[in-house]
Protein backbone atom coordinates (compact mmCIF):
# COMPACT_ATOMS: atom_id res chain seq x y z
CA UNK A 1 0.00 0.00 0.00
CA UNK A 2 1.45 3.77 -0.75
CA UNK A 3 1.17 6.43 1.64
CA UNK A 4 1.42 10.11 0.22
CA UNK A 5 3.96 11.60 2.78
CA UNK A 6 3.69 14.81 3.64
CA UNK A 7 5.38 17.59 2.32
CA UNK A 8 6.03 20.58 4.10
CA UNK A 9 6.78 22.67 1.37
CA UNK A 10 3.59 22.41 -0.47
CA UNK A 11 0.43 24.50 1.22
CA UNK A 12 -2.32 22.72 3.23
CA UNK A 13 -5.19 21.74 1.48
CA UNK A 14 -8.34 24.60 0.76
CA UNK A 15 -11.63 24.10 2.19
CA UNK A 16 -14.08 22.33 -0.50
CA UNK A 17 -15.94 25.55 -2.32
CA UNK A 18 -19.47 26.32 -0.85
CA UNK A 19 -21.86 26.05 -3.43
CA UNK A 20 -22.32 28.84 -6.22
CA UNK A 21 -24.76 31.85 -4.93
CA UNK A 22 -27.08 32.86 -7.93
CA UNK A 23 -27.28 36.38 -7.70
CA UNK A 24 -29.63 39.03 -8.92
CA UNK A 25 -28.35 41.86 -10.99
CA UNK A 26 -29.04 44.20 -8.13
CA UNK A 27 -27.64 42.11 -5.31
CA UNK A 28 -24.30 41.27 -7.56
CA UNK A 29 -24.29 45.24 -7.95
CA UNK A 30 -24.26 45.79 -3.93
CA UNK A 31 -22.01 43.08 -3.52
CA UNK A 32 -19.26 45.08 -6.12
CA UNK A 33 -19.82 47.89 -4.88
CA UNK A 34 -19.25 46.71 -0.54
CA UNK A 35 -16.01 45.17 -2.30
CA UNK A 36 -14.57 48.06 -4.53
CA UNK A 37 -12.88 50.04 -2.06
CA UNK A 38 -10.92 46.57 -0.06
CA UNK A 39 -7.73 45.34 -0.78
CA UNK A 40 -7.74 42.17 -3.02
CA UNK A 41 -6.74 39.83 -0.44
CA UNK A 42 -9.70 41.28 1.84
CA UNK A 43 -12.58 41.21 -1.20
CA UNK A 44 -11.75 37.39 -0.72
CA UNK A 45 -12.45 37.21 2.43
CA UNK A 46 -15.39 39.46 1.86
CA UNK A 47 -16.71 37.03 -1.12
CA UNK A 48 -16.19 34.12 1.02
CA UNK A 49 -18.08 35.52 4.15
CA UNK A 50 -20.82 36.52 2.22
CA UNK A 51 -21.29 33.37 0.28
CA UNK A 52 -21.13 31.67 3.85
CA UNK A 53 -23.72 33.82 5.14
CA UNK A 54 -26.39 33.33 2.29
CA UNK A 55 -25.11 29.93 2.16
CA UNK A 56 -27.25 29.78 5.76
CA UNK A 57 -30.09 31.11 4.26
CA UNK A 58 -30.50 28.35 1.60
CA UNK A 59 -31.26 28.40 -1.88
CA UNK A 60 -33.34 31.86 -1.81
CA UNK A 61 -33.21 35.04 -0.09
CA UNK A 62 -34.09 38.65 -0.20
CA UNK A 63 -32.12 41.96 -1.23
CA UNK A 64 -32.46 42.43 2.65
CA UNK A 65 -30.53 39.02 2.97
CA UNK A 66 -27.91 39.93 0.79
CA UNK A 67 -26.91 43.63 2.70
CA UNK A 68 -27.18 41.62 5.67
CA UNK A 69 -24.60 39.31 4.35
CA UNK A 70 -22.35 42.50 3.35
CA UNK A 71 -22.70 44.11 6.56
CA UNK A 72 -21.20 41.57 8.59
CA UNK A 73 -18.62 40.28 6.23
CA UNK A 74 -17.31 43.47 6.26
CA UNK A 75 -16.79 43.60 10.05
CA UNK A 76 -13.05 44.04 10.74
CA UNK A 77 -12.55 44.62 7.16
CA UNK A 78 -12.84 48.21 6.53
CA UNK A 79 -12.52 50.44 9.60
CA UNK A 80 -14.09 53.54 10.04
CA UNK A 81 -11.65 57.21 11.03
CA UNK A 82 -11.67 58.22 13.50
CA UNK A 83 -13.38 61.56 14.79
Amino acid sequence: MFHRAHRPDRSPPRPAPARPVGLTDAQLRMVMVAARPLAPTKRSVLLQRIAAKLDLNGPMFTDNDVAAAIKSGLVGLIHEPTA
